[in-house]
């Protein structure tokens, strides 16, 4: 039973009646007392922990006595406004960069799916102690429960006061702290920590940090928990987070004390040391001192006692926006939005740790005609397995008002008891809840609550027109309705729904639903037709209906896709309409078949209305300006603390909000949020990058937008959209470039903005609707942004080598540490030669490591100065014992691309050639040879003396062939090397029989080269040098057989080469030696060409060449099939299935393609498993063909003996969503 106020007082009157101070210079304590500077009564200051562990509640009598004596009691934060910060910071706040990601899932099926009422659901519902309560209230572990008392100590602090009705204040402002909080991230000034938010050395011998915290506070050693807090924080954290916050806390207390008496608790780790709460108390010239902590025999009883008593409260009434009931609580009542189904009413009792609470379930059964007698059957099934603890009672329960439902008691293992209403109406699911400590739910206060409850008759029979302003739509609708509103609420970040309506008619057969749902998406566009029919699609799917019409019509201005069907008696009609980023879902049921035209028609989308004017606003932390409504100015205040909290890689890399200096220079930061209205779900998003500090870009190219903001696709399928430039302006150091992205099937548009200012780059993003064009916020936004005045780093059309080289030898360390870690490429040009040239001539170059030296070398090859091509041959001569350095000036020295850079090259592999372990490290000093083939031409000979070299032979041979094929070199200069060409194709002849060849032939390199270049315009493609393109991507075995097939009519030794090579029983050299044969004019005999097409592995490339000249008659015509096709796919792909049973074939439509589907089953070798493989869609009339939409295995396991006909139904449903990557079913899932 609860114990009267009175009662506690005469314990708290049977303990110590003087508090005894500490005599000792240093002690240790958690209490103090504040005397003197004027208090006519002392106050008294409390270290508490945020926690209901016992170790917190090693109370003493001097803290009760302490208590009992001040006239206030005050904590960081009132626990009296708890649930308001909690509703408009975590639970229903709507940051400015929350909006609902398509990546959440399929979208098409979120927009119209309603959940099913399921034990999962019950459960969470019905659950004894809610994450939310938990998190006011009760701060419980389920690990450590059996150790810790009913509450966290701050609020046992706080209900204590209010039950020996003392005043309650705070010495800490919310807002303000948060945004400490977000300060104390911040990177030390100088730092380099990667992680510094822990910034200590781990002694794996020491106890860990939270036990030794532990320890401190049982001693109660502040001085201890300060040293402890400073060796685990950086100086930012530590600053920010606790010596900040410190003066807040005894500025405020001291403002309190001058009018009242305080008992004040803050956190123990604002106490100690120089800058903690004692010292700065003292300093305002406070007399604050220890108070000795001993403990009675009745100390260890007050926690209990202090919690029997019984806070009286007084109840008013709550009654739901819809009206639909009424009910008595015990103080204010918080809307919260649970999930996308679920609405709660949340009364939280602090005083007495209790709760109310009202959930309203919208699942989606009433739609498809289930009764509420049928789910209050459902719910009482699910009950035994719902509630939590035992079920003590349980009862059929009815109002005057016709509403039945249960009344259940149930008793947890810890001895508390909950008492649940549940209750079914047409349209969802009501639960009424009490919970509090022992058998608070019993008592006066839930009885109270319980049978106060009222319910409204819903039966009526007009029919009314709904207006929503702030969703900018109107429709008519029965009034028997209930709302759903998500689009101002935090959870729309999981859910594309922002409004549900749920309406029945007066006899309850016919049921309405109306949802409106958003998707900000600004990088990609979908058909219109394909996003309303798949809406459609996913809305029957969820009604376990397949067989359904569509069609696709049109209501003024508005084109609409409407969609009908029918099952176990009940008819259903569905429209769906979409505006810019808006889509509309009507639905209805009934056993009527008459369409609802009357409903349909009612829709109309209307503008956008704001209750408050607009006003400009400025970001901080991403410095820009822009115009906004008026209320949002204080969001934006918010807005850094926000990001921060919702932003998981905050501390690191280039996404971070407070970079390092070192991840700055290196990265740069490149944040991007989104921003939105606080009245309408429109949202627009702000990208600011900051360039690396030695990034440098040509002024007239547009690169740096490409590299910074992203790509713009649309359907069709991943085809880039239609791009129109509005606008490209320059004024002074800024350049402006105003772009708009739309496609053709498609009803809305991406509007982008990017702004350059010297090294940063703003990018604003906005969709909307093509004939409306930007309006109203949106419009009020994106037109005013511009970034602000602030300067960051030098433009990055300037040069940074000079930059770099200054900091590489800095005197600062961190800034040449920073330098030296640099692995993007810095670009040098002519105007730094001179500092370049010093500088590789002086002491501090030599001084330097071998792998910095290698990275200033690999930044310097665009400097064609022949000054720095001496300074380099002397450097190489210098650097015979460093194979990578030697490397590396060979590089610069090739891409200088001059006649004495090539001279040099050559000079200086006479000298001494580097070699390696595999001939792709060579590659980028004989790339630019291949570009420059005048001057190549004339280091041959002399070249071919390096052959000899196997990772060196590939690229010369390469560049022999390719002055050959254009004439440049005589026929002789092959015809002096054939022995040593010829030696080299046997050797390379017999590793390729036992490795394989090392790449692909020419001609996959050929097609590739093809399909790269159809996008290219004209002037690109001419530049294009296939013979060169084909010979760098070839493999050695074909470049020695094209070298050696020039005189193939005149020597005997070629002819009796190819002869050799054309007995292998390899495939893939027995290919690439024919194309050869067949490039340079050699006959081929036709059976090798048959006997390749009857190979799985080979029918593809043999195909596509012969069909491209004309021969596909030398194919084994019973490979000419698509199935064989198909199979050839399927084994060609993951890993080549071993084994592959076909199953079926069927006319599929897979994204846009339409044709037949070759069904497989498949198993890799070794694996006992067998899994569905497919390929298609291939054309009706029968003909092969080389491409198709889709070959794949799937990860579903198929028995031995099945037919596959269940996972090739299954597979079916994701044919409709190939491509479509709105429709994934996760972040890291398939398009369809």
């Amino acid at each position: 039973m609860k114990k009267s106020v009175r009662a506690i007082i005469l314990v708290l009157c049977m303990l110590s009646a003087q508090l005894l101070l500490a005599q000792t210079d240093k002690p240790k304590a958690l209490l103090y007392q504040i005397s003197g500077n004027g208090l006519t009564k002392p106050s008294y200051l409390y270290g508490t922990m945020h926690v209901s562990n016992k170790i917190a509640y090693n109370l003493s009598d001097s803290f009760f006595i302490a208590l009992k004596s001040v006239d206030m009691v005050a904590l960081e934060i009132n626990p009296d406004s708890f649930m308001n910060y909690s509703m408009k910071y975590i639970l229903n706040y709507v940051s400015p960069s929350v909006r609902y990601e398509a990546d959440y899932g399929n979208f098409y099926k979120k927009v119209g799916k309603l959940p099913e009422l399921d034990l999962d659901v019950l459960r969470d519902m019905l659950a004894d102690i809610d994450q939310l309560s938990n998190y006011l209230m009760f701060r419980r572990s389920s690990f450590t429960m059996n150790y810790e008392e009913g509450t966290y100590l701050d609020l046992f602090i706080y209900q204590s006061g209010k039950k020996l009705k003392k005043n309650i204040g705070h010495v800490e402002d919310y807002n303000e702290s948060n945004e400490l909080e977000v300060m104390s991230y911040q990177p030390d000034p100088n730092g380099d920590d990667d992680d510094y938010y822990y910034n200590y050395d781990y002694d794996p011998e020491a106890k860990p940090m939270d036990e030794q915290v532990d320890d401190a506070y049982r001693n109660r050693d502040i001085a201890l928990i300060d040293s402890l807090m400073r060796k685990t924080s950086t100086k930012n954290h530590y600053k920010y987070f606790l010596v900040e916050r410190n003066k807040n806390q005894a500025d405020a207390l001291a403002e309190l004390m001058k009018t009242q008496s305080v008992f004040c608790g803050v956190g123990v780790a604002h106490l100690g040391g120089d800058s903690g709460v004692v010292n700065l108390l003292r300093m305002k010239g406070y007399t604050v001192s220890p108070v000795t902590q001993k403990s009675s025999r009745n100390t260890h009883k007050m926690v209990d006692k202090m919690s029997d008593v019984d806070y009286p409260l007084t109840f008013s009434t709550f009654v739901a926006e819809d009206s639909l009931f009424s009910v008595s609580m015990p103080g204010d009542v918080y809307t919260v939005y649970a999930d996308n189904s679920e609405l709660m009413y949340y009364c939280p009792e602090m005083v007495n740790g209790a709760y109310y609470q009202i959930v309203r379930i919208r699942t989606k059964e009433q739609f498809s005609g289930m009764t509420k007698e049928n789910r209050l059957h459902m719910i009482d099934s699910l009950l035994y397995e719902a509630m939590p603890g035992k079920i003590t009672s349980k009862k059929e329960i009815s109002t005057k008002d016709g509403m039945k439902g249960f009344d259940v008691i149930s008793e947890t293992p810890n001895s508390n008891w909950i008492r649940t209403q549940i209750y079914a109406s047409e349209n969802e699911i009501l639960i009424f809840k009490v919970r509090g400590e022992g058998k608070y739910a019993l008592e006066k206060n839930g009885n109270t609550f319980f049978t106060s409850l009222r319910f409204a008759n819903q039966r009526s029979e007009s029919y009314s027109t709904y207006v929503n302003p702030s969703l900018a739509i109107q429709l008519d609708m029965p009034d028997n309705r209930i709302s759903h509103e998500l689009y101002n609420t935090g959870i729309r970040s999981r859910t594309p729904q922002l409004l549900r309506l749920e309406a029945f008619d007066q006899a309850g057969k016919q049921h309405y639903r109306f949802i409106l749902a958003g998707l900000h998406d600004f990088t990609y566009l979908e058909s219109d037709t394909f996003e309303l029919k798949a809406i459609i699609k996913e809305f029957f799917d969820d009604l376990d209906i397949e067989d359904y019409k569509d069609t696709i019509g049109r209501n003024g201005a508005d084109m609409f896709a409407e969609g009908r069907a029918s099952k176990d008696g009940i008819n259903y009609f569905v429209r769906t309409l979409l505006k810019g980023p808006s889509y509309a879902v009507l639905a209805f049921s009934s056993p009527d078949s008459a369409a609802p035209e009357k409903y349909f028609n009612s829709f109309r989308w209307t503008g956008y209305q704001y209750r408050d004017g607009f006003s400009d606003v400025t970001d901080t932390s991403m410095y820009f300006t822009s115009r906004t409504i008026l209320n949002d100015v204080n969001v934006f205040s918010r807005t850094l603390y926000n990001r921060s909290r919702s932003t998981s890689s905050m501390f690191f890399g280039s996404t971070s909000l407070f970079p390092t200096k070192k991840a700055l220079t290196l990265y740069g930061t490149n944040v991007s949020e989104t921003f939105s209205s606080s009245e309408t779900p429109e949202f627009v998003e702000v990208s600011f990058k900051r360039f690396p500090k030695y990034l440098s870009y040509d002024s007239t190219s547009l690169s740096f937008l490409n590299s910074s903001s992203g790509y713009y696709y649309s359907s069709n399928p991943y085809r880039e959209m239609v791009k129109k430039t509005i606008r490209q302006d320059s004024t002074g150091s800024q350049r402006e470039y105003y772009y708009c992205y739309s496609d053709t099937g498609v009803s809305r548009v991406i509007h982008v903005k990017h702004f350059l200012k010297d090294g940063a780059l703003y990018t604003i993003k906005a969709l909307c609707d093509s004939t409306e064009g930007l309006t109203g916020w949106t419009k009020e936004f994106f037109d005013n942004f511009r970034p602000s005045d602030t300067t960051f780093g030098t433009s990055i059309f300037q040069s940074k080598g000079s930059v770099f080289l200054d900091d590489f030898v800095s005197s600062d360390s961190l800034t040449k540490a920073i330098a030296r870690e640099v692995e993007s490429s810095v670009e040098f040009d002519e105007s730094c030669a001179d500092k370049l040239i010093s500088f590789l001539k002086s002491d501090d170059f030599r001084k330097l490591n071998e792998e910095d030296r290698e990275n200033i070398l690999d930044y310097i090859d665009e400097i064609k100065s022949p000054e720095l091509t001496d300074v380099l041959s002397d450097l190489y001569k210098e650097l015979v014992d460093s194979v990578s350095l030697q490397h590396s000036i060979l590089s610069v020295l090739s891409h200088q691309m001059t006649r004495k850079s090539f001279d040099t090259v050559l000079e200086l592999m006479e000298f001494d050639i580097p070699l390696a372990d595999n001939y792709e490290s060579f590659s980028d000093i004989y790339a630019p040879m291949y570009d420059s083939l005048e001057l190549a031409r004339t280091m041959f000979p002399a070249l071919l003396e390096f052959t000899r070299y196997p990772e060196h032979r590939k690229y010369i041979y390469g560049l022999l062939l390719a002055l050959r094929s254009k004439e440049m070199v005589p026929q002789s200069m092959i015809t002096t090397n054939y022995k040593t060409i010829l030696a080299d194709a046997n050797e390379e002849f017999k590793r390729a029989k036992t490795e394989g060849l090392s790449s692909s032939n020419t001609y996959e390199i050929y097609d590739w080269l093809n399909a790269f270049a159809t996008d290219l315009p004209e002037v690109k493609k001419e530049k294009i040098d296939t013979v060169c393109f084909e010979i760098r991507n070839a493999n050695l075995f074909e470049v020695l057989m094209q070298l050696l097939i020039t005189d193939y009519g005149s020597n005997k030794q070629t002819r009796e080469f190819f002869s050799k090579v054309l007995n292998t029983r390899q495939d893939d050299i027995l290919y690439s030696t024919i194309l050869v044969m067949e490039k340079s004019g050699i006959p081929v005999h036709d059976s090798i060409w048959t006997s390749l097409s009857k190979k799985p592995e080979m029918v593809v490339d043999v195909y596509k060449y012969l069909n491209r000249k004309g021969r596909t008659n030398l194919m084994d015509q019973s490979s000419l099939t698509q199935q064989f096709f198909a199979y050839s796919k399927i084994y060609n792909s993951y890993n080549k299935e071993d084994s592959i049973v076909f199953l079926k074939s069927s006319t599929e439509t897979i994204g846009d393609k339409t044709g037949i589907v070759y069904y497989f089953k498949a198993k890799r070798d070794g694996d006992k498993i067998w899994r569905l493989a497919y390929s298609g869609p291939y054309p009706a009339d029968g003909s092969v063909v080389v491409k198709v939409q889709l070959t794949k295995t799937r990860d579903e396991n198929i028995g031995k003996k099945s037919d596959g006909e269940e996972e090739i139904n299954k597979v079916r449903k994701s044919f409709y969503y190939f491509n479509r990557p709105r429709a994934k079913e996760s972040y890291y899932g398939d398009y369809y």
